[in-house]
């Protein structure tokens, strides 16, 4: 990016553009594959082929995982979600207790605080 003088949108899309063929490109191509796979391997998916390569999307031809892989990969996180809730359920800690009343009064009462840690001057809005 500072060789280049690219902000992230730009290096993106020489990464997503199939006709790049610059060696930091492959070589960013390469590493985010293997990020992908280290994720995947993370989640225990050892049998999800993750079909890496350009495919189109909605927002044109990208590099990623193949449309199947990415429906399953949603589905996979949701059922993750769904048993991380009913686990929280389990526990107890969902839903969320409230706040009561009088907590969420007396910290809307006290004036806000300044990065330095001090408080603003009187009069002072927000």
């Amino acid at each position: 990016m500072q060789k280049n003088q690219l902000g992230l949108t730009p290096l993106y899309g020489k990464v997503h553009d199939p006709d790049c063929e610059e060696s930091e490109i492959l070589q960013l191509r390469r590493i985010n594959g293997q990020i992908d796979e280290t994720v995947k391997e993370a989640y225990g998916w050892t049998d999800l082929e993750l079909g890496l390569g350009f495919h189109e999307t909605p927002k044109g031809v990208r590099l990623t995982v193949s449309e199947a892989v990415r429906v399953e990969i949603l589905d996979r996180l949701l059922q993750l979600n769904f048993e991380r809730h009913k686990e929280e359920e389990r526990k107890g800690i969902w839903p969320p207790k409230r706040k009561s009343r009088k907590r969420a009064e007396a910290k809307k009462a006290a004036p806000p605080v300044m990065q330095d840690g001090l408080f603003p001057p009187e009069g002072t809005l927000f």
